[in-house]
């Protein structure tokens, strides 16, 4: 079984991520269970043959020399997934996330209002953090959605890996990626 077979079971599942190491069933993230599934196992040369076939030149490298590395794979008509690949064990392991065609809205997330008040400046910087799986990029998206449907601006994201594309509508959205577009 090749690796995009998982990936679309992990869609048929209606998972939000999948989980890969060597040796391991792989497991999917249903909304907030971890499901193993019975998709066949790899061992360490299949998982990271696997894993270095879908990642570009700089992932690859990073992956070499700092032993973990975060990108994004699309699989043209099934989706796009943010991924992290990293040792584990002496062995290479991923972990993936399927990324939404177009992001939700304020009102869907159920975001605060303030949050949609701070897209309404006509400049500044705007820093989200948290934790991991704690929805930043999602509120992030939300925002430069509401910004570029809403007014005349020039959004510039800087980001590692790119999740969302936007299509320019009222606003131009100018997305880099750290690592492929700067340094």
């Amino acid at each position: 079984m090749k690796i995009n077979q998982f990936f679309e079971e992990m869609i048929k599942a209606g998972a939000s991520d999948m989980h890969l190491r060597v040796m391991q069933n792989p497991v999917f993230r249903v909304k907030k269970d971890l499901v193993r599934t019975d998709l066949p196992t790899m061992d360490r040369d299949e998982l990271a043959g696997a894993i270095n076939a879908i990642l570009d030149e700089k992932s690859a490298a990073d992956l070499k020399e700092k032993r973990q590395c975060d990108f994004s794979y699309a699989i043209p008509g099934l989706g796009r997934f943010r991924g992290a690949a990293f040792y584990q064990r002496g062995s290479v392991a991923a972990v993936f996330r399927a990324i939404p065609d177009a992001p939700s809205d304020f009102e869907t997330l159920g975001l605060p209002s303030a949050l949609k008040t701070i897209t309404e400046a006509n400049n500044g910087l705007v820093l989200v953090t948290g934790p991991a799986g704690h929805g930043k990029s999602t509120t992030l998206a939300a925002m430069i959605s509401n910004i570029n449907n809403s007014r005349h601006a020039h959004i510039v994201t800087l980001e590692d890996p790119i999740e969302y594309f936007f299509k320019d509508n009222k606003s131009i959205v100018t997305q880099r990626e750290l690592g492929g577009d700067m340094l």
